[in-house]
């Protein structure tokens, strides 16, 4: 798990678990700098890398799970959940592409990847929009809350 700002508050909740936990010095530079500081500390003999942003908190392990199996299918190299035809997270990549990755542009990010690649991309149509709906300010929070208290 990469962490950045505040990560001295998150370490401590994630002590107890089996999370190998990356610093970013760089985090401000964007989402793009934090996927390239896992992939560099990745193991060389990772094989996939789950890409899973973590103001997408509604995603379930059953999309995880279809975007692995799509991938042991050998449904492409770059597997991304859609829902009603447009691309979600969390974003599954060979670790076939973690050299190309250390080189994109922050300010296209991960796009370019799909970009460079298209033959290689499986949109995997999922009955959730979790994989949409993110939290980038207080109003999404509050919306996205009652959802918190209803899994509770």
């Amino acid at each position: 798990m990469v962490l950045g700002h505040r990560h001295e508050e998150i370490e401590p909740v994630l002590a107890p678990l089996d999370v190998h936990i990356v610093l970013n010095p760089d985090y401000a530079r964007g989402m793009l700098s934090s996927v390239q500081a896992g992939v560099t500390a990745a193991p060389p003999e990772t094989a996939w890398f789950l890409i899973h942003p973590v103001d997408h908190p509604h995603v379930d392990a059953e999309v995880v799970r279809r975007l692995l199996a799509a991938a042991r299918a050998g449904q492409g190299s770059i597997v991304v959940p859609s829902y009603q035809r447009r691309r979600g997270h969390p974003l599954l990549l060979s670790a076939r592409y973690r050299d190309e990755i250390a080189t994109l542009s922050p300010e296209v990010g991960l796009r370019e990847l799909l970009r460079h690649h298209p033959e290689e991309v499986t949109h995997l149509e999922v009955d959730t929009d979790a994989v949409l709906r993110d939290m980038d300010t207080p109003d999404d929070y509050r919306r996205e809350r009652p959802q918190f208290d209803d899994r509770a």
